[in-house]
């Protein structure tokens, strides 16, 4: 079973501070972030399965 996860963050805005106080850099913008991952499980025999996993993230 496939499972997507969307995600966005707008107006992101970060300062980093020095000793002083004083802001020294930033970051601003916006993150858009997406994942995807898949299952199946698939029985053999009654005592047996095979199991596969497989995942995919992304940064936009």
């Amino acid at each position: 079973m496939a499972q997507p996860e969307i995600g966005n963050a707008d107006n992101l805005s970060y300062e980093i501070e020095d000793i002083n106080g004083q802001p020294i850099a930033g970051i601003e913008g916006s993150l858009t972030f997406a994942s995807l991952s898949f299952n199946y499980q698939q029985r053999i025999r009654d005592w047996v399965a095979l199991y596969l996993y497989g995942g995919l993230s992304t940064r936009l």
